[in-house]
């Protein structure tokens, strides 16, 4: 029989599965403005992340993550919490589509939506 066992941090991963959802539905209730910043800020997390995993980061792509995520910063005033979040969400949509592809199935990946998105990040450097 399993038994559940109290400790801080299973307290905090029930606290986190709560808060967190909640308070994303805090910023799409905001406006389209913040809602934007924020799938903006985990898009951009998001690129980076599929390009580690497909091998495609490069000092360009590292230099246009830096790039946008100081725009993202000036322009939408981003907290450190903020991309903290943003930054979990988009490492964990990462690792799941990573698991989801099967064995091979991460070549097409790579090959189109990490591609894609270590492009996008390029393109910051020339804004």
């Amino acid at each position: 029989m399993l038994r559940y066992e109290f400790s801080i941090a299973n307290l905090i991963r029930f606290q986190t599965h709560r808060i967190v959802p909640c308070s994303l539905a805090l910023i799409v209730a905001a406006g389209p403005s913040l809602a934007d910043s924020w799938e903006h800020l985990v898009r951009i997390h998001y690129d980076l992340e599929v390009a580690s995993y497909c091998g495609l980061v490069t000092d360009t792509v590292l230099k246009g993550f830096h790039t946008a995520l100081q725009v993202q910063i000036d322009s939408a005033g981003t907290s450190f919490d903020d991309i903290e979040q943003a930054r979990m969400q988009a490492w964990k949509d990462a690792h799941w589509e990573w698991q989801n592809r099967g064995l091979g199935g991460f070549k097409y990946w790579c090959a189109n939506e990490a591609m894609e998105g270590a492009r996008r990040l390029e393109s910051h450097l020339a804004e």
